[in-house]
Formats: structure tokens, C-alpha cells, sequence
């Protein structure tokens, strides 16, 4: 029964994918002299062209890149992770946050929010802004998981907005009558007590969904986009 790694050599077989793999690889190996690359940078070699022609997604499962290549998801979770950080520029890098923050899969206990995330350079950018700012997230045994407090809500939102979109948001939920005197961190605090709130009366499955609207409307706001401010965020304020 063919594996997934007769798969993966299946489609470098492709005379279009084999031709830009070998000439790629070709200028790469010998762009020095031969063998002057040590067998890990062969290794990473050859990773990055396997994406860059299309046989393996830099967004696949970590599981289903390691079943490729038929190695241990710690090693594609490795070269993934020093691929990401050769080739993602500060942009890509914000963008790629951005998007895992807005569109994460989330999970939430009474005290503490669980981001899910496998892309591993995002990840620790994430934490890295989130420590920036003093929220300090536990981390899963898997390293793919972050857990921030509840009662840290507002900071960690923050952490990925700029002074200017801060700003913005700030006077899109002063125009909604919902800012707090303290100011923008402990008004975003409070739907993070919301959340909780949610938790604790049994509600818990409805929430990940929710928070996934709220990081969405956030941005939105914080750039100027959209109106005013819909019902259904406003009662995370209440």
C-alpha cells in the first residue's frame, strides 16, 4: 500500500516539479563548492524546495508534513521552524501573527484562555510579544499550545495592536459607551471576565467561537474599518 512519503516522491516525479527542484537545488549546492554545505543545511535545503514547488505546504499539519517525509514530527516541526525563520521577513512574520491571533483555535477554562498554534516561529513570536508585555503564557508539553490568564486579557490583545490602532479602538468603544475611566486595557479585561463568566455557567462551548469574532471585530475597529458597535460585542462589555 503506497505511503505518504511514495506520495511525496511521486509528485517530485513531475517533470515541471523535478526540472524547478533540480535547478534549484543544482544553484543552491554548488553556489560554493561541492560539499561545502554541511548535511543539516542539505537537509533545510531541500525542505525549503519541497515548499517552494508546491509538494509540501509551509501551513499543512505538522503530522501530515512528518508522514510526508517520513520523519518524527519533532524533526519537521524543526526544519519548518528554521525555514520560517530564514525566509519570513518582519511583514510576512506580523501578517502570519496576525492571522493566528484572529482566526486561532481557541479554548477557554475559568481561569485561563488556550491558543492552539503549530506554525512554531509564530508561535514564539506570540510569546514573545506577550512577555513583551508582561503576560507570561504557560506552554503545553507539545510546545503548541499557549495559555494566557483571563485576567490578563486585555494586555494580551494589546500586545498585537500598534499605538495608533489602539488609539482607534479606544474611540471606536468610547463612541459604543463602553470604555472604562481606567482606559482601553481594563475595558478589554472585562470581556475577558465575560468569557469566563460564560465558562463557569456551562456555557463553555459556545465561547471559542465567540472569541474568534471578538479578535476579528477588534481588528476591524482598531483600523478605522466598520461602524459602530454591534450588539453582540457590546454585551461582552455589560
Amino acid at each position: 500500500m503506497p505511503t505518504a512519503f511514495d506520495a511525496l516522491k511521486g509528485r517530485l516525479k513531475q517533470a515541471q516539479i523535478a526540472q524547478a527542484f533540480g535547478q534549484a537545488f543544482a544553484d543552491s549546492y554548488l553556489a560554493t563548492a561541492f560539499g561545502a554545505l554541511p548535511k543539516s543545511e542539505v537537509d533545510l535545503l531541500v525542505f525549503g524546495l519541497l515548499i517552494q514547488t508546491g509538494v509540501l505546504q509551509a501551513d499543512q499539519p505538522i503530522y501530515d508534513m512528518a508522514r510526508s517525509l517520513n520523519i518524527t514530527p519533532a524533526k519537521a516541526r524543526n526544519l519548518l521552524f528554521q525555514h520560517q525563520l530564514r525566509t519570513l521577513d518582519d511583514d510576512a512574520l506580523n501578517r502570519s501573527v496576525l492571522i493566528a491571533v484572529r482566526h486561532g483555535r481557541y479554548s477557554v477554562d475559568q481561569q485561563r484562555l488556550s491558543l492552539g498554534i503549530e506554525s512554531p516561529l509564530v508561535r514564539s513570536a506570540i510569546e514573545a510579544r506577550s512577555k513583551a508585555k508582561g503576560v507570561f503564557a504557560d506552554i503545553s508539553l507539545s510546545g503548541e499550545i499557549l495559555r494566557i490568564p483571563m485576567t490578563q486579557f486585555g494586555v494580551f490583545i494589546t500586545a498585537f495592536l500598534s499605538q495608533d490602532q489602539q488609539r482607534q479602538l479606544q474611540e471606536r468603544l468610547q463612541a459604543g459607551g463602553v470604555l472604562q475611566a481606567e482606559g482601553l486595557v481594563p475595558t478589554l479585561n472585562r470581556a475577558g471576565r465575560w468569557f469566563a463568566a460564560q465558562v463557569a455557567g456551562g456555557a463553555a462551548e459556545q465561547v471559542p467561537g465567540k472569541i474568534g469574532e471578538f479578535f476579528e471585530w477588534v481588528q476591524t475597529a482598531a483600523t478605522g474599518a466598520g461602524g459602530g458597535l454591534p450588539a453582540e460585542i457590546a454585551q461582552l462589555f455589560g
